[in-house]
């Protein structure tokens, strides 16, 4: 497949580099990175012993890079991003306790980058999409009041980028996945009302986007 023997190009080019400048913050980034690149379609492509690994090996690095600088914004979200994988590839292995504490990881790692950076339409996604794991795997947990939570906070969030950045395409999309997945909930928890209303808003918002 031409898409992976390109991120396996890249990333023995990223092992290079650290092999000849040591484990520098940008070696560690730029492998960590590539990883997460080949981790994403070992997965796609089912693969996951493969996934696992790549995965499992980014984290490693990116807490190696948070370890050298600290907690800077591009550590943190190096960090963040390569803990989804992980709980993305644990949630495709069904082992459902690993791929929560990822998730909560990265939750927790993005609520600090909100912190720092304020309500920038990055730092609001970020935290939205670490949200929207956590709900999904205390959905599959069967923890619906979790769920719930993390998904109805998901949402609030991708109403604040919508107001932020406007109709472009991105902001609807999420916003309309975050509401099918609150539609979702809500229709497990018993609240019919609540979930059509969601339900019909994501609706609109999938008619706009086809516009």
């Amino acid at each position: 497949m031409p898409a992976l023997a390109s991120f396996e190009g890249s990333l023995s080019l990223a092992r290079q580099l650290r092999a000849a400048s040591g484990d520098t913050p940008e070696a560690l980034r730029d492998l960590s990175i590539s990883l997460d690149n080949v981790g994403a379609l070992q997965e796609r492509l089912g693969n996951l012993p493969a996934a696992s690994a790549a995965s499992e090996e980014s984290l490693s690095l990116a807490r190696q890079l948070r370890a050298a600088l600290g907690d800077t914004p591009e550590t943190l979200r190096v960090l963040s991003g390569s803990l989804i994988r992980v709980g993305d590839v644990q949630m495709s292995l069904g082992n459902l306790p690993a791929a929560s504490a990822a998730f909560e990881e990265s939750l927790s790692l993005t609520r600090q980058l909100r912190a720092a950076w304020g309500d920038t339409p990055e730092a609001l996604r970020d935290l939205s999409v670490s949200l929207h794991r956590v709900g999904d795997v205390q959905q599959s947990l069967g923890n619906l009041p979790a769920a719930s939570a993390a998904f109805e906070e998901s949402l609030s969030l991708a109403r604040q980028i919508h107001e932020l950045m406007g109709d472009i395409p991105q902001a609807l999309d999420d916003l309309s996945i975050s509401l099918e997945n609150v539609a979702y909930i809500r229709k497990r928890l018993g609240d019919q009302v609540g979930a059509a209303r969601a339900q019909e808003e994501a609706q609109a918002l999938r008619r706009r986007l086809k516009e």
